[in-house]
C-alpha cells in the first residue's frame, strides 16, 4: 500500500505533492502542525491570576454559545511530577457564560519556603 496522489498517473496539470502537507498524513500519522491545531481549537483557558494567592486561577470561555456548566472539571498539583494533591470544580465555580471569564479559588496550600 502508498500513498498516490496527483502525477502518479503521468496526468497533467496536477497539484503535485498537495496531500503530504497537511495536519495528517495519507497513512495517519501526525506532522507538527497537530499540537499547534489542537491548542488553537481549545476554547477552555485555566490560568494562573497574577499577584493572587497560591490557588487563584482565572477561567475562560471562549465558546459562542455554551456555558462551561456543561462540563465536569477537575484540577490536579503536582511536584516534581508526582501529583500531590486533587480536586473537582463544583458547578458554581464552572459557571462561566460564553465569551467571558471568571476567577475562582481552589483549596491548595503551599510552604512558605519550598525545596529548591
Amino acid at each position: 500500500t502508498f500513498a498516490a496522489y496527483g502525477g502518479d498517473w503521468g496526468d497533467n496539470p496536477n497539484d503535485g505533492a498537495f496531500s503530504g502537507d497537511g495536519i495528517v498524513l495519507p497513512d495517519r500519522a501526525h506532522t507538527g502542525k497537530a499540537a499547534e491545531v489542537k491548542r488553537i481549537y481549545q476554547t477552555i483557558g485555566a490560568s494562573l491570576k497574577k499577584g493572587g494567592a497560591p490557588g487563584a486561577l482565572t477561567l475562560s470561555n471562549e465558546n459562542l454559545f455554551t456555558n462551561l456548566r456543561a462540563w465536569n472539571g477537575s484540577w490536579e498539583l503536582a511536584c516534581d511530577g508526582e501529583v500531590v494533591r486533587r480536586g473537582k470544580l463544583s458547578r458554581a465555580q464552572l459557571d462561566v457564560a460564553p465569551l467571558s471569564s471568571k476567577d475562582i479559588t481552589v483549596p491548595v496550600h503551599l510552604p512558605d519556603d519550598p525545596a529548591p
